[in-house]
């Protein structure tokens, strides 16, 4: 073989000539695996952006301008482009295996047998397994989807004897990950019985029969069991996909059209011409009549699919919180007849099944009110003829491009087809009367399908109305709302007649409902926001649910759709004074900072908090804490948002501090940062140095996590002036340890400084929690210095106090560290214990920041125990978390871990690039203890593969570090790393 090779198909793979080329940077790797998925295709620079983490557009153009130095370095004429749908991947001279594989596919007969064995041939494992960020592309999953239907007709295709037996592996290799997909199985018993594998033919469907039984309580269907039939007759079948169709449910779940539903000729044509198997997006503005066109075209093709026509709303764009796609998939399944308890918890699972049970049907499912092309892809039948009609007010350019998505867009109605519209509504005979009245109405309602049918009903209630004083009531801003886009403008008038009939409090009610800044919200916060009883609030919601005004959710908390929500904003502001308005959104804010604080003192004991805040009593037990806690995180960052517009407020740093617990043990960096900058505007406006401590010690702890450690460090030293100014004893012990927390990643001598100045005004104080903390930081920093004896014992010192004051998070970060030293000193299995205990604590308090820390500590036990494969799969999925939090640190360690396992099992080119990927990161985070060791494996890994001038530099490097920040067990270990020591330069 010559030339450049270039896979996807499996792990991420290039060869220049037969011989393998590594890629070290991480972002270049992404950026080649998702241009390799569509190649010829435009990949949008947005998706580029947020695949390889990059923070702005030059970064973006930095990254491909590494790709295009790259691909020229290896030849092939492989090169990368920017269009204006995005980058695009042009493969020249050189081959690629998605582009030869749907070549092959492609083969007809008599070819078409041979071809598809080549095609399936070359796939070498999951699509880019290796890079599990791109694997739930859209495009990733449209490949999975071309596998199965290629395995599906190679199968179809396959003849007795070893033609048969070619196909076996690649459809028991899909069956691995899709274990319900019944024509797979089916094809499967075939294909054993015709390669002359009878009684394991015969075995098979037991298995699964079984399998079938224990976990979704029914039997395969008349597919498999035509299968078994055969295999018992040893009757070879022509098509492992003939048998008995299965009798199922038939679903009718279509809404009804609208019975007045007018023109839109073009985009009904549109429809029709499409395949009755594609994916099909209508798409448009609110209001615009994208769920009407559906409904309709849809009632006129259900002849074309006797399976059913499922329907799901799923929320994207009604102010509510889009639905989920495993409740989605619940829901769909359930329709198709599988029992609800049956249906798998995972989406991954479900979406198995329903594809399993959609495979031999032509069923139409809409999918209502999408928010994107993630929501609607667990949703896609696989291989099969069954059509998906989408419709979004987001364009869906991931189904178009990934799916081959037909897109209809829609317009308002021309000048015609509202006049129709408004005809079939109020009747010929007064259109006709005011032609020039019509099309001003037309206008001022901007032609958009549902003003126009609310103004028409209004019209329709009034037979001796004109149309012209209709339009005299809009030039007299009745409906002022019909200059702004969106479908707010009839609604306004359906909704005043609703607002009109409820008695005045609960008017009141749902004029200040408006004032929730989040998706929804419990009885309890409608209590605290109308300052009223719980029995009277209880009552007034009542009515507001039973007139649609609002709406009741399974989880018993409410919600407004954003419509409902525009006009009780604007009765909101008509009726209540500014007050009356600042009070009720206070009193909110109030609850919320009662419900966090309450959460949050049950679930971290031992964290600092402002002084002088009373400790609010609760019956509730942690786990009921950490759900509340959870559900009412978004609209408490909501609140704190709205209220930063409003102005300074202390609750903007109370409830900063409230959340600090949570937002450490779950770093949402983004959000955390957010309300801290908010929090600390407001204390400056109010020249409160307590609040400007609070803020500043959130501001410096979210850029300890995204390894920002200058930025952090400048925030804590401003932190520690203002508690100081504040008098805060506590608060500047907690600060000063944090700083000591810092400084020992490149200072340890500094770190131990600042963390013993700590402890000492815990110990003075008699804060153990205090104590605690300090005593973790200060294990860490004789870890790093390579005295792991007086590390061991302050950790010990640290569990000894968590444990004292029932602190569990803490507990768990002390036995994770502890964990680390046990290992470091020699002993795997007390350290795997400390870890497994450490992460099971973490799991219990919701705290996945320290669950991950433990896992990477139970994966370096294990990997030093001999166990490589719990290992391997331990710090793959740390790796993924911290790319998935932004923790730059754990992800370092975690490529430094893998990278110590693949050198024990004799991977040396994995070994070496995963070394690499730990130091940029540790590079990038200023972390010179990690760069040193990362350092070190690095050179001991390239004197091991004959590389000794590389490792040598290396282990100098590593060396320098070391002396410089007094790290001297990892200056000993880089002496040593190579085959000639490295002299210690003194």
């Amino acid at each position: 073989m010559t030339g450049v090779w270039l896979g996807a198909l499996g792990p991420l793979s290039v060869r220049v000539d037969g011989e393998p080329v590594e890629i070290t940077r991480w972002t270049v790797r992404r950026l080649l695996g998702a241009l390799l998925l569509t190649p010829g295709q435009p990949v949008p620079v947005e998706t580029v952006a947020e695949l390889i983490g990059a923070g702005s557009k030059g970064s973006v153009q930095m990254v491909v301008s590494r790709l295009r130095g790259w691909l020229s370095d290896i030849g092939g004429d492989v090169s990368v482009t920017l269009t204006p749908a995005g980058y695009v991947l042009h493969a020249g001279t050189a081959q690629i295996d998605v582009v030869r594989f749907h070549q092959l596919c492609a083969a007809t007969p008599p070819s078409r047998r041979s071809a598809l064995l080549d095609a399936l041939a070359l796939w070498r494992g999951e699509v880019l397994a290796d890079l599990a960020e791109l694997r739930d592309l859209p495009a990733a999953a449209a490949l999975r989807q071309a596998r199965r239907s290629a395995v599906l007709d190679a199968a179809d295709l396959a003849e007795p004897g070893p033609n048969a037996a070619a196909v076996l592996p690649h459809v028991a290799a899909l069956l691995a990950g899709s274990p319900y997909d019944e024509p797979l199985q089916a094809r499967l018993i075939d294909l054993l019985a015709a390669s002359g594998r009878r009684a394991e033919a015969l075995r098979h469907h037991a298995a699964i029969r079984r399998r079938f039984a224990d976990e979704l309580g029914t039997d395969p269907g008349p597919e498999v069991q035509a299968a078994h039939v055969r295999a018992l007759r040893d009757s070879p079948s022509p098509s492992v996909s003939t048998g008995t169709p299965k009798a199922a449910v038939v679903p009718r779940e279509l809404p009804a059209a609208p019975p007045d539903f007018v023109a839109r000729h073009e985009e009904l044509r549109s429809l029709d011409a499409v395949a009755p198997a594609v994916v099909t997006v209508i798409c448009g503005s609110g209001g615009v009549g994208k769920t009407a066109l559906a409904l309709r075209w849809a009632h006129g093709v259900t002849h074309r699919y006797p399976g059913g026509q499922l329907y799901v709303n799923l929320h994207g764009y009604d102010g509510t919180a889009p639905t989920p796609p495993i409740r989605a998939l619940t829901e769909l399944l359930q329709s198709l007849g599988v029992a609800g308890e049956r249906v798998p918890s995972s989406v991954d699972d479900a979406a198995k099944l329903y594809r399993s049970v959609l495979a031999d049907r032509r069923v139409l499912v809409l999918l209502d009110n999408a928010k994107s092309a993630d929501q609607v892809v667990p949703l896609l039948p696989g291989a099969g003829e069954s059509l998906v009609l989408v419709t979004s007010r987001d364009r869906m350019t991931g189904l178009v491009a990934a799916y081959a998505a037909h897109r209809v867009t829609l317009a308002g109605l021309d000048a015609d087809e509202a006049r129709d519209l408004l005809t079939a509504i109020v009747g010929g005979d007064r259109v006709a009367a005011e032609p020039a009245a019509v099309v001003e109405l037309a206008e001022a309602c901007d032609r958009l399908p549902l003003a126009l049918r609310v103004v028409g009903a209004q019209l329709a209630d009034q037979p001796h109305q004109r149309i012209a004083d209709q339009v005299d009531r809009l030039r007299d801003g009745r409906l002022d709302a019909l200059s702004l886009p969106g479908e707010s403008i009839g609604v306004r008038l359906a909704l005043a007649r609703s607002y009109q009939a409820i008695a005045a409090d609960s008017r009141r009610l749902l004029s200040l409902l408006s004032l929730v800044p989040g998706a929804d919200f419990p009885l309890d916060a409608a209590t605290a926001l109308a300052g009223t009883p719980a029995a009277a609030t209880a009552e007034h919601l009542d009515r507001l649910v039973a007139l649609h005004l609002v709406e009741v959710r399974r989880s018993g908390r409410f919600h407004l759709h954003d419509l409902v929500r525009a006009f009780a904003g604007e009765r909101c502001q008509a009726e209540l004074s500014p007050s009356d308005r600042t009070a009720a959104y206070r009193a909110l804010g109030a609850w919320y900072l009662n419900t966090v604080d309450t959460a949050d003192r049950l679930l971290y004991p031992e964290r600092l908090r402002l002084p002088h805040q009373p400790s609010p009593p609760t019956a509730e037990s942690a786990s009921t804490a950490r759900d509340r806690l959870a559900t009412e995180l978004p609209n408490v960052v909501a609140w704190i948002r709205d209220q930063a517009e409003r102005g300074p407020d202390p609750l903007l740093w109370r409830l900063t501090d409230a959340l600090r617990g949570q937002f450490n043990a779950r770093p949402l960096l983004p959000q955390w940062g957010e309300i801290a900058d908010a929090a600390l505007v407001a204390a400056d406006a109010l020249d409160a140095p307590e609040g400007r401590t609070v803020a500043l010690l959130s501001r410096m702890l979210v850029s300890t996590a995204r390894g920002d450690l200058t930025d952090a460090l400048r925030h804590g030293e401003t932190a520690l002036e203002e508690a100081r100014r504040a008098g805060w004893d506590k608060a500047e012990a907690a600060i000063l340890g944090n700083i000591g927390g810092i400084y020992c990643e490149n200072q340890p001598a500094e770190g131990l400084r600042r963390l013993r100045e700590a402890l000492a005004i815990n110990r003075r104080h008699g804060w153990l929690d205090g104590v605690a903390v300090n005593s973790i930081n200060i294990g860490y920093a004789y870890v790093m210095i390579g005295d792991l004896a007086p590390a061991a014992q302050a950790q010990n010192d640290a569990l000894s106090a968590y444990r004292t004051i029932g602190a569990m998070t803490g507990e768990a970060s002390a036995l994770t560290h502890l964990a680390r030293t046990t290992r470091l000193a020699g002993d795997p299995s007390t350290a795997r214990d400390l870890a497994v205990e450490a992460r099971e604590i973490a799991l219990r308090v919701g705290g996945s920041r320290h669950a991950d820390s433990a896992k990477l500590e139970l994966g370096l036990a294990l990997c030093d125990l001999g166990r490589h494969d719990e290992a391997r799969a331990l710090l793959t999925e740390v790796i993924d978390r911290a790319d998935e939090t932004g923790r730059m640190s754990l992800r370092s360690e975690g490529h430094h871990a893998l990278a110590t396992l693949d050198e024990l099992t004799g991977r040396a080119t994995e070994a070496e690039t995963a070394y690499t990927l730990a130091i940029e990161d540790a590079r990038a985070i200023g972390s010179p203890w990690r760069i040193a060791q990362a350092l070190i494996g690095l050179a001991i890994v390239r004197t091991r593969t004959g590389k000794p001038d590389a490792a040598t530099e290396c282990a100098r490097e590593a060396a320098e570090l070391a002396r410089a920040h007094g790290y001297r067990e990892l200056e000993r270990q880089a002496r040593v790393s190579t085959v000639t020591p490295i002299s210690s330069g003194e």
